[in-house]
Order: C-alpha cells, then sequence, then structure tokens
C-alpha cells in the first residue's frame, strides 16, 4: 500500500500504519483499528490450527462476524477523535469485498 498506510479488512478504513496480517498469518500488527475497534492478532487470532487454509478461513470467519456486528451497532467510529472529516461509513465498507 502506498504511504505506508493499510486497510482494515473488516470495515475498510484506510489508515491502518500497519498490514494486520502477513501473507501466512503470522506476526499480527496487535493494531487498533480506530474505526471499527477490532485489534489484529487479539481477537481474530486463529487458535489451534497451524494448516494456512484453516487459518484464513478462521481469521476471515472472525472478520465476518466482527464486521456484521460493528454494522448491526450502527457502524459507529470507536475512537471518535481520530474520525476523518466527512467519514462516510458505506463508501468506506464499499471499499472492500466481503
Amino acid at each position: 500500500m502506498t504511504n505506508d498506510h493499510y486497510v482494515c479488512p473488516v470495515c475498510g478504513y484506510p489508515n491502518l500504519f500497519r498490514q494486520p496480517w502477513n501473507e501466512h498469518l503470522r506476526n499480527p500488527s496487535f493494531e487498533i483499528c480506530p474505526c471499527c475497534g477490532i485489534q489484529f492478532g487479539d481477537q481474530d487470532y486463529p487458535l489451534g490450527t497451524t494448516d494456512i487454509k484453516e487459518r484464513f478461513d478462521a481469521v476471515q470467519g472472525f472478520h465476518n462476524r466482527w464486521r456484521d456486528q460493528w454494522i448491526s451497532n450502527g457502524m459507529l467510529f470507536k475512537h471518535i477523535a481520530e474520525r476523518p472529516e466527512g467519514w462516510n461509513p458505506i463508501k468506506q465498507l464499499q471499499s472492500i469485498s466481503y
């Protein structure tokens, strides 16, 4: 990603400072998304499997559930002090595939 920013795979927030997970789903960033509030490597850590497909499915499933909960709770920006001016959660969600 350009400008050393990454996109949250849960809500599409475009300004994460670190890649949430590496390509093998090891070494999570432990960064907290200021928009949806997920902490990568904490809530979404795939316990009990070393198979990459199983790890991917577990992480993706958790992200889907976290996204659904965030949407059903009104798509509130968790850290209001960091909310960008003109923030639009619908447009942000459209930037990711889910």
